[in-house]
């Protein structure tokens, strides 16, 4: 199975030490950009303000055995419950998914 979730770059380091403990140890990590409108979130550059629609985010993806599959989702919803619209998780179960080499 794989998981991709994409959640705020302050629960990242929780998430892969909740992970780590589950015994996923294989995780990859990128940089995204949401659209969305973050609330207050005013800009400046060069003097000029703005608003941006696009919101940072981190994208996380791995493999987990079956067995590890529904710990590895509490997880994630555990740290990022607090602002649950913050985080999104998808689960894909194809046969065909297997983790990078």
């Amino acid at each position: 199975m794989k998981i991709h979730a994409v959640l705020p770059e302050a629960s990242l380091h929780a998430v892969i030490e909740r992970l780590l403990l589950i015994g996923i140890e294989e995780v990859i990590v990128s940089t995204v950009r949401v659209f969305g409108v973050p609330a207050n979130d005013v800009r400046a550059f060069r003097g000029v303000r703005y608003s941006s629609e696009l919101v940072d985010r981190c994208a996380l993806e791995c493999w987990p055995d079956d067995s590890k599959t529904e710990p590895a989702v509490r997880a994630i919803r555990n740290v990022t419950e607090r602002n649950s619209w913050d985080a999104t998780i998808t689960v894909s179960w194809t046969d065909d998914l297997q983790a990078p080499t």
